[in-house]
């Protein structure tokens, strides 16, 4: 079953990638917030995304929003990260530089283009550190990511945010899967991941529904995550807070032990790593542990699907949406043979170790 247009897209004005030139940005950052520096171009799904340095070595990250978000998404991003600095400061995370006018975000009108929408423009710190994805995480690093995620799920739990300002169409959340058509049809797995991914869909997801719920970063994949270039088992920051939903932290926990599936031990080897220290830190119902190893196929479904959809829809950018696609289908068919009880007894005798 293909993704249609319709399914994935609310607005046909969405478009390709937000492009801005360097010399767009310069004059537009000076303007919105009074910043002038070196410009360097990030990667994005379709956002535009520079990193500005300062002549005084300071580094802000400056983010184009590409103009399908819903402004509700933008000021719910600024909410939650202003909230998460009050409940713990302690937490590396990027902080929001306030414009000249406006109080979260700035508004830009393009100059000289007529019936083009206003672009909302956000500046935050620039985090240091390299991404989990540049580096051979051992059970070191996996500890110290699963500590990390359980102490943001911690503070997301206490931040005071109108349930009003989430929205139901984050297209990177796995409760969407069944709407989107995400079934199996037309991989080349065998019978036994299309098995899977019927019990994901008629159990897990329902389960998954009745745990308590609270705000979860949803994203938590290895280029959001940034560790010490000289020591990978520390992280130095989090980012990349653009698919924030409530669902239940099993959701968040799922999605990155999903991205550490290893082919050259037990395949949950890996997964059990983080899910143990993330334990040590929240203890987890045995609800949530149940439903761990569903939620995280059904991340690497998601994975799979929507960054083939998207890399079809965008050619040019093809290469940023299949960054993770070939370790996901790896870790679809490294999983193929295990089922939802065997991985919750696999993760309980982790957790009792």
């Amino acid at each position: 079953m293909e993704l249609s247009d319709s399914q994935l897209v609310r607005d046909p004005a969405e478009g390709a990638p937000l492009l801005i030139s360097a010399a767009e940005a310069c004059d537009a950052i000076e303007q919105l917030f009074g910043l002038r520096g070196e410009l360097t171009l990030m990667g994005g799904d379709r956002d535009c995304n520079f990193r500005l340095r300062l002549d005084r070595g300071t580094s802000w990250m400056i983010k184009f929003v590409h103009p399908s978000e819903h402004e509700t998404s933008t000021l719910t991003q600024c909410l939650v990260l202003h909230e998460l600095q009050r409940v713990d400061p302690t937490l590396r995370l990027p902080q929001p530089y306030q414009p000249l006018t406006g109080t979260h975000f700035a508004v830009w009108e393009r100059p000289g283009e007529l019936g083009l929408p206003p672009v909302r423009v956000r500046c935050y710190s620039f985090l240091t550190g390299t991404p989990v994805a540049n580096v051979s995480p051992g059970a070191l690093t996996r500890a110290a990511l699963g500590t990390a995620l359980a102490t943001l799920d911690a503070a997301l739990n206490a931040c005071v945010v109108p349930v009003a300002e989430f929205r139901d169409d984050v297209l990177w959340d796995v409760r969407r899967l069944p709407e989107l058509g995400c079934r199996w049809d037309g991989y080349d797995l065998d019978s036994a991941a299309a098995r899977q991914l019927d019990h994901v869909f008629d159990h897990a997801l329902p389960a998954a529904a009745k745990l308590p719920q609270q705000v979860i970063h949803n994203d938590m994949n290895p280029q959001n995550i940034l560790v010490a270039e000289d020591n990978p088992t520390r992280v130095t920051g989090i980012i990349d807070f653009g698919d924030l939903v409530r669902a239940s932290r099993a959701q968040d926990l799922a999605t990155l032990a999903a991205y550490h599936v290893t082919t050259q031990e037990h395949p949950l080897a890996g997964p059990a790593q983080i899910i143990r220290s993330y334990h040590d830190r929240t203890p987890l119902l045995d609800g949530e542990v149940r439903v761990l190893f569903d939620l995280m196929l059904a991340r690497l479904v998601l994975i799979v699907r929507m960054s083939e959809w998207m890399s079809r829809r965008y050619p040019g950018n093809s290469r940023y949406f299949l960054r993770n696609n070939a370790a996901a289908r790896a870790a679809l068919t490294a999983l193929a043979e295990i089922n939802c009880s065997q991985a919750a007894d696999y993760f309980r005798s982790h957790l009792e170790g």
